[in-house]
């Protein structure tokens, strides 16, 4: 497939072009359907997706592609920058994320005697933060306690089995489930830093010979969690 660099994003500068003319327009309304044929050959479907991200490339934005794991939210935006000529990266968005995760390094290369720059996943044209939302269902045991909205304390392994409903997907060791009635449980909201009940989407379980680790709390309390578990705290 010949590879085309694009410059879409320009026509809407008005410091660099005033007013488009009508046959600029039908060519870039041309380049477009172009794009979306190409990305038709590999994405199935996901039209209104593949349309959103579009228009977020055309004003120079962002997009937010929300869906649980399987449903080809990565290969979407890799389609979308090899069909373009662009170039892709993607960084694993957790709270152990660094700053050089993202911007890269600066490293002293004693053959070149030279300083030379690592460039990080940023430098691309399209950059997927990914896991965004991971946080703490995926990283209890089964014997952990929620905390509930009405004050009492449930094993997670105890609702899960009590709200497990249709499974809509088993990945390798890993398995999400839809709710089969509400289920609220309390959570931090991180806007107003006060912990209130949210609704549960989805329910997820790991089998896993991994280690884990006993934090001992303040209060007493003993969570069993991954190693990567996340613990907040304000500054």
């Amino acid at each position: 497939m010949k590879k085309h660099k694009f410059h879409i994003k320009n026509l809407f500068k008005k410091e660099e072009i005033e007013k488009p003319s009508i046959e600029e327009v039908h060519k870039y309304q041309d380049i477009l359907t172009k794009i979306r044929e190409e990305t038709a050959k590999t994405i199935v479907g996901q039209k209104e997706v593949i349309d959103g991200i579009l228009r977020a490339v055309l004003s120079d934005g962002h997009v937010l592609v929300e869906g649980i794991p399987g449903i080809a939210k990565t290969l979407i935006v890799k389609t979308l920058a090899t069909v373009t000529g662009g170039k892709y990266s993607r960084v694993q968005f957790t709270a152990d994320l660094l700053p050089t995760d993202i911007t890269g390094l600066v490293s002293y290369s004693k053959e070149k005697e030279e300083f030379i720059v690592i460039k990080g996943p940023i430098f691309a044209n399209y950059l997927i933060a990914d896991e965004i939302n991971r946080s703490a269902p995926k990283c209890v045991l089964g014997d952990t306690e929620i905390l509930m909205p009405h004050g009492n304390l449930n094993h997670i392994e105890k609702i899960f089995n009590d709200h497990k409903g249709e499974l809509i997907l088993k990945q390798g060791n890993e398995e999400f489930y839809i709710p089969n009635k509400d289920l609220n449980i309390m959570a931090f909201d991180p806007k107003d830093k006060k912990i209130k009940p949210k609704k549960v989407k989805y329910l997820y379980r790991q089998l896993t010979n991994n280690p884990y680790y006993e934090i001992n709390l303040r209060s007493g309390r003993v969570v069993k969690t991954s190693p990567v578990h996340p613990f907040f705290s304000f500054l």
